[in-house]
C-alpha cells in the first residue's frame, strides 16, 4: 500500500476505537440487559427496549465490523471488506432512520418496526427459525431518512442527492454480499491468468477497498451525533463534534 493508504487504514482503527468509547457511554446511560432464560437457552436481553436501545445495538456492530474490516484490509482480503463496508453503511443509515423516526410523525409506521418488531424478532431455538416472524425495514425508506439526516447535521441541501449516494454505494457493495460479475471478476490477475483467492495484497484493489471503508466514517460521526444529542449526553456531543472535525481536516481526508 501507498503511504496514503497506510495512513487512511490507520484513522479508521483510530476512529474504531473513538466509536468504542462512544459505544460504552451510550451502554451506561440506558438501561442494563438481563440475564433470561427462554426455551432452555439463556442470553442478555433487555427488558423495556427502546428506540435508544436498537440504534446503541446498531452502533455495537458498527464497531464490531470496523474492527474486522481493519484485519481483513491489513491482509488484503479485499472482497471481504467490501461485504463489511455494505454492512456499515446499511447500520449507519439504520441508525439515522431511527433518529428520522423519533422527529417525524409521519413515520410512526417505521419506528414501530424498529422499536417494537425488532425485538420481538428474538432466535433463541431452532424453532423459532420456522415460527419467528420475519423483520424488515424498506431500504428505500432508511436511504431517505439517512439523507434528510445527513443534510441536517451538514447544513448542505441537497437532501435527493445524498439520497442517490446512499443507494449507489448500497448496491455497489451489495455485489460483495452476492457475488456480483463485476464484483468477483475483480480477483481475476492478468498476469498470472487466475483469479486470487488468497489476498489482494499490494494492489489497486486494496487501495480502493482502503478507500470504501475510510468513507463510511463520516456518516457514522454523524449517526454517533445523533444518539448523543438524543441520550442528553453534551459533553460527549462535543468530543464527537472535535473529532469530526479533526477528521475532515486531516490530510488522509482532504488528500484526493
Amino acid at each position: 500500500m501507498k503511504p496514503l493508504d497506510i495512513q487512511k487504514l490507520a484513522k479508521i482503527k483510530d476512529s474504531a476505537d473513538f466509536f468504542e468509547y462512544c459505544v460504552n457511554i451510550f451502554c451506561n446511560k440506558l438501561e442494563k440487559p438481563n440475564w433470561v432464560i427462554k426455551n432452555e437457552n439463556a442470553g442478555f436481553r433487555y427488558k423495556n427496549p427502546t428506540l435508544e436501545h436498537f440504534q446503541m445495538l446498531m452502533a455495537v456492530k458498527i464497531v464490531s465490523t470496523l474492527h474486522a474490516s481493519v484485519c481483513l484490509l491489513k491482509e488484503g482480503h479485499c472482497q471481504e471488506a467490501g461485504v463489511l463496508v455494505r454492512v456499515i453503511t446499511e447500520l449507519t443509515a439504520k441508525i439515522l432512520c431511527a433518529e428520522e423516526a423519533y422527529e417525524n410523525k409521519d413515520l410512526g409506521t417505521m419506528r414501530t418496526k424498529l422499536e417494537k418488531e425488532y425485538f420481538q424478532h428474538d432466535i433463541t431455538c431452532e424453532e423459532d427459525l420456522f415460527n419467528n416472524q420475519k423483520w424488515w425495514v424498506s431500504m428505500d425508506s432508511i436511504h431517505s431518512a439517512y439523507a434528510k439526516s445527513i443534510v441536517k447535521n451538514t447544513k448542505a441541501k441537497d437532501s435527493h442527492g445524498f439520497m442517490k449516494m446512499a443507494k449507489a454505494v448500497y448496491d455497489i457493495y451489495t455485489g460483495y454480499v452476492h457475488g456480483f460479475y463485476s464484483s468477483i471478476m475483480e480477483t481475476y490477475e492478468g498476469r498470472t491468468e487466475r483469479f486470487s483467492m488468497n489476498n489482494l495484497k499490494d494492489t489497486i484493489r486494496q487501495a480502493e477497498m482502503v478507500g470504501g471503508v475510510f468513507r463510511t466514517l463520516v456518516p457514522i460521526f454523524s449517526a454517533f451525533l445523533s444518539i448523543s444529542k438524543r441520550l442528553g449526553l453534551k459533553e460527549l456531543e462535543n468530543e464527537i463534534t472535535i473529532k469530526w472535525k479533526s477528521f475532515i481536516a486531516s490530510a488522509e481526508y482532504t488528500t484526493k
